[in-house]
This record gives structure tokens, C-alpha cells and sequence, in this order.
């Protein structure tokens, strides 16, 4: 799941990947007989929540291609960073949260949000939710 093509978009791969996600992986399996036949390895078990392992990381450092960042929150469901939360001071206007980081981080660390499926930016006052496309 984390091989992509230099050409495709960011919004191609995160589409590509909630597909991943939603409908299973696609996985050659080896039958006993030696037969082969496609099969979908599940990321996630959506029919008993339990069965999956659910994360929040405060301050995760995430190195990109020339550049490190420190995101403030990212959780994590078994293992995929799908959500991603920026926080600013309650001071701070909260568009800041959008031009002066979230940008900078899909230019320095794109490879955070492959698997994204909600981004909150928040100052303690005020929110904003999206997905990797909205602006």
C-alpha cells in the first residue's frame, strides 16, 4: 500500500488508498492445490471496531524527502495515519493553521496524508474540517 506513481496527484494516491482501505487490498493468494487466485487482505475490520488498534501521536516528527515536520496530532487506525490535526493557540486566527503549516506540509511531507480521510485545524475557538482536497 504505499507504492504510488511519481504522476499521480495527491488526490489520486489518497483516492487510490481509501480504496485500499475501504475494499481490502488486492493480494495474489497461493491456493493448496497451487492454483492462484486474487484475493482482498482487509485493512480494517469495520463490522467489529474492537478488532482494530486505534493511536493519537501528539508532536510526531515525520522526515520527508529534504525536510522533517512536526505534526501536533495524527492518529492512527492499525497502523495508517488517517487523520491529521493541526492546532494553534486560541490567540492565533485559524487560517494561519492552514496557510502557515497544513501547505507547507503537503509540500514538505506529502506522503502523510496518502492515507488521510479527515483533517482538522483548530485554535480552540473556531474549526476547520475537511478532507485532503478541500480548501
Amino acid at each position: 500500500m504505499t507504492n504510488y506513481m511519481s504522476s499521480q496527484t495527491l488526490m489520486q494516491i489518497n483516492e487510490e488508498k481509501y480504496g485500499y482501505v475501504r475494499d481490502g487490498v488486492p493480494v495474489t493468494r497461493l491456493k493448496p492445490n497451487g492454483e492462484t487466485e486474487l484475493v482482498r487482505a482487509k485493512v480494517m475490520d469495520f463490522a467489529h471496531v474492537d478488532n482494530n488498534e486505534f493511536i493519537a501521536v501528539r508532536e510526531l516528527w515525520i522526515k520527508g524527502p529534504i525536510h522533517k515536520r512536526r505534526a501536533d496530532v495524527v492518529c492512527f487506525v492499525n497502523g495508517l495515519p488517517l487523520i491529521f490535526i493541526e492546532l494553534k493557540n486560541h490567540d492565533q486566527d485559524i487560517q494561519n493553521a492552514y496557510t502557515d503549516n497544513y501547505r507547507d506540509y503537503l509540500d514538505t511531507i506529502p506522503h502523510l496524508f496518502h492515507h488521510n480521510a479527515m483533517i482538522m485545524l483548530s485554535n480552540g475557538m473556531e474549526r476547520l474540517v475537511g478532507i485532503v482536497r478541500s480548501k
